[in-house]
This record gives C-alpha cells, sequence and structure tokens, in this order.
C-alpha cells in the first residue's frame, strides 16, 4: 500500500462503493448529494489539506481523513468494501497514523467509531488505541451511539468492548 493525492475521482469513486450489512450505515449518499451538501469530501481545498488516498496495485482500496474537530486532531478513514475484514485495515491505519506523527508531531490523535463495529475496534486497539469515552451523535441514519479513541495514552481507561444489541444499526 502506498499514499498519493485524494482526487475528486476518489472522491466520486467511495460515494459508490456499497457495504454489505450491518456495515451498509457506512455507505455515503450519491455523489452528486454529497457534493451538494458540502461535506468536506467535496471540497477541493480539504480534499488536498486533509484526505489522502490509499492505493494497492494501483487500485484505490482505502482512505483516510486528518483534521481538527473541537480543536482534537481526529482520524477518519474507510476502506474499498470487499478489501473489509482481510486485516489491510492495519496496514492503512498505520500509514495514517505515520502521517498523523510526520504532519503534527506529538499532537494527540483521536477517533470516533460505532459501538458495534467491533472488527474496526479491534483493529484500532491493535494500532495502539484506547478507548476513552462514548457519545451519541446524529447521522445520515440517526442518533447513534460511539466510542472515542484515542492514540497511545497508556494511562487512558480502557472501555469494554462488549456489543451490546441496542448499539446494532437498526434496519
Amino acid at each position: 500500500m502506498h499514499l498519493r493525492a485524494f482526487t475528486e475521482r476518489d472522491a466520486v469513486e467511495i460515494c459508490a462503493w456499497r457495504y454489505p450489512e450491518p456495515y451498509d450505515v457506512y455507505n455515503q449518499p450519491a455523489w452528486n448529494t454529497v457534493r451538494a451538501s458540502g461535506e468536506g469530501i467535496a471540497s477541493a481545498e480539504k480534499r488536498a489539506s486533509e484526505f489522502f488516498a490509499v492505493e494497492e496495485s494501483d487500485c484505490l482500496i482505502g482512505y483516510f481523513r486528518l483534521h481538527f474537530r473541537n480543536g482534537a486532531l481526529t482520524l477518519g478513514l474507510g476502506m474499498r468494501p470487499d478489501a473489509c475484514g482481510q486485516g489491510q485495515g492495519k496496514e492503512l491505519l498505520s500509514l495514517a497514523i505515520e502521517t498523523a506523527q510526520k504532519r503534527y508531531g506529538a499532537q494527540p490523535l483521536f477517533l470516533e467509531v460505532r459501538t458495534f463495529n467491533l472488527r474496526a475496534i479491534r483493529c484500532y486497539h491493535t494500532a495502539g488505541f484506547s478507548a476513552i469515552g462514548t457519545s451519541e451523535r446524529f447521522t445520515q441514519t440517526g442518533t447513534v451511539p460511539f466510542i472515542r479513541m484515542k492514540l497511545s495514552s497508556e494511562d487512558a481507561p480502557r472501555l469494554p468492548l462488549e456489543r451490546h444489541k441496542k448499539d446494532a444499526p437498526q434496519n
């Protein structure tokens, strides 16, 4: 895997990715809808400064975004649906962490993940993230619970990873 500039073409492709249930909550709206909404991925300026494309064999396999939200350096990432669950997320996450450290030094790195996504949570734990809290956020699918995680703070309390029925996406 390697990094390259994130383009509008990448954004259009990501909007066409379709995940199987229960991960279908990560499906993006159509590109025209995203572009009209003004989301970060639709902004040429933000694509150039915050988004990174990850390729493997000249194909977009994933991406990540590094941006400040509420004053905290925040990581968002996604992987092509057919590449999920095959262990490649660890390498994508490693590239994201390395890029964050090169760009921002010792700035603490945070991410948020839906509580039902144990596959991603395990990957984040393996990479050194610790759960530091939970919250509810309004998303395209309604208000849902999220776990907030921080990279490698030895003294951060670890929250249990049990899946609760109420945390699973409702179809």
